[in-house]
């Protein structure tokens, strides 16, 4: 078993299976393809919404989630 700890970047996309973990806990195990596609948790959707996108254009009116 590997542990990998990944922050916001598209690097999380070539994995096969990640963990999500928020204060501690793992709130998401899945496929890469599906968790990129299908987020549920909260957390989850700000991390995506992190990631940079390569045009300035597009990174400018990208949606952002925030974590209250």
């Amino acid at each position: 078993m590997s542990l990998f700890d990944f922050h916001p970047s598209g690097l999380f996309q070539i994995i096969a299976i990640l963990a999500v973990m928020y204060n501690g806990k793992i709130v998401k195990l899945a496929e890469s393809k599906e968790l990129y596609s299908n987020p549920q948790h909260a957390y989850t959707k700000a991390l995506l919404s992190a990631i940079p996108v390569p045009d300035p254009a597009l990174e400018a009116k990208k949606k952002r989630h925030a974590v209250i």
